[in-house]
């Protein structure tokens, strides 16, 4: 005989949400003259030079946008996480660069 389970699999036109995991409204993002960034280098643990923007107001997929232009034009890989965006390698001077040319305030 098989196991009887308490799982509720499906209903009759009901939709389970479990309490507490409402999405949250994302914030719009601030047009790019009224944007401020910091750029700054960070060591890893092995030694390795990662370059970090944070401090900007952009929406998940403005940020996921950036993040994939700024890594093309540095040739490098990265990520990007609600935190800030990640360059590998040692980009401060293209990123400040090519933030300043769109019209941020670069820190």
């Amino acid at each position: 005989m098989a196991k009887k389970s308490n799982k509720i699999l499906s209903g009759n036109g009901w939709s389970f949400e479990p309490a507490g995991r409402a999405e949250a409204a994302e914030t719009p993002s601030v047009p790019d003259a009224e944007q401020k960034a910091t750029v700054k280098l960070e060591k890893r643990a092995k030694g390795k030079a990662v370059t970090v923007v944070t401090g900007f107001v952009l929406t998940a997929a403005d940020r996921k946008a950036l993040a994939q232009t700024l890594r093309k034009r540095c040739g490098s890989g990265g990520a990007d996480s609600p935190a800030g965006i990640e360059v590998q390698g040692d980009h401060r001077d293209a990123v400040r660069a090519f933030l300043a040319a769109k019209g941020w305030k670069v820190k």
